[in-house]
């Protein structure tokens, strides 16, 4: 996510603006439009690789679980 921050300088202007005109304050967005500052929001970057390993982690999974069963039988036993 990007963003872009007014400097002090415009705030501190938009502000002393502000201050001489007897109105209420404008809304955020009008404030926000007004010093130029806004959020652009990107595409996760990390989000696709997860999706294409997905298959082949489960595989494994299951791999793993197959031979922990397969070897289970041989495991040494408690003897209590």
């Amino acid at each position: 996510m990007n963003a872009t921050h007014p400097t002090k300088e415009q705030v501190r202007a938009y502000l002393l603006q502000r201050g001489r005109a007897h109105l209420p304050p404008p809304p955020p967005d009008e404030i926000r439009r007004r010093l130029d500052w806004r959020v652009e929001h990107e595409p996760a970057a990390g989000a696709l690789p997860a999706a294409i390993f997905l298959p082949s982690a489960l595989f494994q999974l299951g791999a793993l679980m197959a031979l922990t069963w397969i070897c289970l039988p041989f495991a040494p036993r408690d003897p209590r």
